[in-house]
């Protein structure tokens, strides 16, 4: 009796395409989790900023409250005319950030009842910026 002969080449190739298979899983699984691990630590990082942002707002607010008080108590004592043109308050968010507010005193018969206007609220950083554009592309 004649033997059936097969081919060299089909013995093994579910057996490599499995594995190709199982290599490719492994990889893209490996690819994914590093990606979200990195997402995580960014979400993290962007939380961490906004409540230390709303922290730092709310007490520049805290302040605003207090010196809209004092402006009304000068007010109702006639003393407001010896006011300092601008307030200004500055507010740490974090190292490198600071949240500045300027208050400008109004009087409050020509604002709609406001003792003061918020003139600027905004986040500065807390460094100087030194830029370096040098590149040492050409040694000497």
């Amino acid at each position: 009796m004649k033997k059936t002969r097969y081919p060299v080449m089909n013995m093994g190739t579910v057996s490599i395409l499995t594995i190709f298979i199982v290599l490719c899983m492994v990889t893209f699984a490996t690819l994914s989790f590093i990606s979200t691990n990195k997402d995580a630590a960014f979400t993290r990082q962007i939380a961490d900023r906004t409540t230390a942002y709303y922290a730092a707002s709310s007490e520049a607010n805290r302040q605003i409250a207090g010196i809209t008080e004092q402006l009304k108590l000068k007010w109702e004592n006639g003393t407001y005319a010896e006011l300092p043109e601008t307030y200004t308050i500055s507010v740490p968010v974090d190292e490198q950030k600071l949240l500045r507010v300027v208050l400008t005193p109004c009087r409050p018969d020509e604002a709609e009842g406001a003792y003061c206007q918020i003139t600027e609220f905004k986040e500065i950083s807390s460094e100087d910026w030194e830029g370096d554009e040098h590149l040492p592309v050409l040694q000497e």
